[in-house]
C-alpha cells in the first residue's frame, strides 16, 4: 500500500478488515432474505428473495477475495451502488414486491459500510471523489438481470482509488498470503454455505410441489448438496496441496542457493588460508636465513679477534734471547 497515495494502511491491515467487510455484507444478505421471508406470505415474493440472496452473496465472496485488498474495497463499494440502482429500477421492484423495501435497506447498508472503510483506508477528505467516481462506475455497469448477474469491479476498477497505473501496485502474493486467502475462502463458504443450500431446496421444492414424490426429491436434493459440498472441499484440499507442493520446492531451491554460497565462501576461505600459508612460510624462511647469516658473521667475527689476541699476546715472549752470559765470580777480574 506505500505505492498508493493516501493510503493510511498497510497491505495486512487492509486485507483483513475488506475480509471481514465481505463477511458483513454476506451476514446483511442472509439477514435481508430473512427477514423478507419472514414479513411475507407470497410464494412469488419469497422466491424472488431468496434467488436474490443465492446470487448476491457468491458476488460479495468473490468481490472481497480479490487478491489486491483495494481492488476489493473497490469492487464491494461498486456492488451496494449496483445493488442500490438494482433495488431501485421498476420492474426489479415489481418483481421483488413486498421485499423491496428490506433489500434496499440492504443495499444502503453495505454502501455505508463500504464507505466507511474507504474513509479510514484513504481519509475523509478523499472520499467524496472517491465515491463519486465509483458510482460513474457503477451507473456505467447496472445489474439488469433478474438473476444478479453483475459486471465486475475488479478489473476496471484498477485505478478507481489509485492515481497510479494498474501494474505500479500489482504485486505476486507470497505463499503464506494465498493460504490466508484460502483459509478465508473456506470460512466464508462455510458460513453462508447452509442457508444458501437451503434457500436453493426449498426453491427446488416449490418447483416439484405439482410431481408424485416430494420426498424423493428432497433426498435427491439432500444428495446433490452433500456431494457438491464434497467437491467443493476437494478443490480447496486440491489447491491446499498444490500450495504446499509450492512451498516444498521453494524451500528446497533456498537451501540448495545456501548450499552453493556455503561452497563458495568455503572456496574463498581455503584459497585464503593457503595464501596466508604460504606467506607465513616466505616470511619464516627468510627470517631463518637472515638469523643464519648473522649467526655466520659473529662466528668470523669471534674467529677474527680469538686469532688477534692470540697473535698479539706471543710476540713479546719471541724478542727475549733465550741465551744467559756467565756472571763473573766476585773478586775475579775480567781477562
Amino acid at each position: 500500500m506505500s505505492e498508493v497515495p493516501g493510503v493510511k494502511m498497510s497491505t495486512a491491515e487492509l486485507r483483513e478488515r475488506v475480509l471481514e467487510l465481505g463477511r458483513r455484507q454476506a451476514a446483511l444478505i442472509e439477514q435481508g432474505v430473512g427477514d423478507s421471508y419472514e414479513t411475507t406470505e407470497d410464494p412469488k415474493t419469497r422466491r424472488a428473495v431468496m434467488t436474490w440472496g443465492l446470487a448476491a452473496i457468491p458476488e460479495v465472496q468473490e468481490a472481497s477475495l480479490n487478491g489486491d485488498p483495494l481492488i476489493a474495497l473497490a469492487d464491494l463499494w461498486a456492488l451496494a451502488m449496483q445493488t442500490e440502482a438494482f433495488v431501485a429500477n421498476e420492474r426489479v421492484g415489481k418483481y421483488l414486491g413486498e421485499a423491496r423495501g428490506l433489500v434496499e435497506r440492504t443495499a444502503r447498508q453495505m454502501a455505508s459500510e463500504s464507505e466507511k472503510l474507504a474513509g479510514q483506508v484513504l481519509g475523509p477528505a478523499d472520499v467524496p471523489r472517491r465515491r463519486a467516481q465509483v458510482k460513474r462506475w457503477a451507473d456505467a455497469n447496472p445489474i439488469t438481470s433478474a438473476t444478479f448477474a453483475r459486471p465486475t469491479a475488479s478489473a476496471v476498477l484498477a485505478r478507481t482509488l489509485s492515481d497510479e497505473r494498474p501494474s505500479a501496485r500489482q504485486f505476486i502474493a507470497s505463499t503464506e498470503e494465498r493460504l490466508a486467502a484460502l483459509d478465508a475462502r473456506l470460512e466464508m463458504m462455510n458460513t453462508t454455505l447452509l442457508n444458501r443450500i437451503r434457500w436453493t431446496m426449498q426453491l427446488l421444492i416449490e418447483d416439484a410441489l405439482g410431481t408424485a414424490d416430494v420426498a424423493s426429491m428432497v433426498a435427491e436434493l439432500q444428495q446433490f448438496a452433500d456431494l457438491e459440498r464434497k467437491r467443493i472441499i476437494g478443490d480447496i484440499d486440491r489447491q491446499r496441496v498444490e500450495i504446499f507442493d509450492q512451498v516444498g520446492s521453494e524451500r528446497a531451491q533456498i537451501f540448495k542457493d545456501v548450499a552453493s554460497e556455503r561452497t563458495a565462501i568455503t572456496a574463498v576461505a581455503n584459497q585464503m588460508l593457503a595464501q596466508a600459508n604460504a606467506d607465513a612460510h616466505r616470511l619464516i624462511d627468510r627470517t631463518l636465513l637472515r638469523v643464519g647469516v648473522g649467526a655466520a658473521v659473529l662466528i668470523v667475527l669471534a674467529a677474527l679477534a680469538a686469532w688477534i689476541v692470540w697473535h698479539t699476546s706471543r710476540g713479546p715472549r719471541g724478542r727475549v734471547s733465550s741465551r744467559s752470559w756467565p756472571r763473573p765470580a766476585p773478586g775475579s777480574t775480567l781477562p
